[in-house]
């Protein structure tokens, strides 16, 4: 993953709303529209990065260092 991808799964290391990755997402990217951070987050959710419910989303994968 890179850039906007890579920052938005990694938002998601705890369960974040829907609102709250819009409005981080925006402060790092000024020019990014809530439908953009919605499209990115469904190719997440269909690569079975992220898993979403009621409460918001959350990353799957772990991280692993050496």
């Amino acid at each position: 993953l890179t850039g906007k991808e890579k920052d938005l799964y990694e938002l998601c290391e705890t369960i974040q709303r829907f609102d709250e990755l819009v409005l981080i997402m925006h402060k790092r990217y000024p020019n990014i529209v809530e439908e953009e951070v919605k499209t990115l987050l469904t190719e997440l959710c269909s690569k079975k990065l992220l898993v979403k419910d009621n409460k918001g989303y959350l990353a799957l994968a772990l991280r692993w260092t050496n």
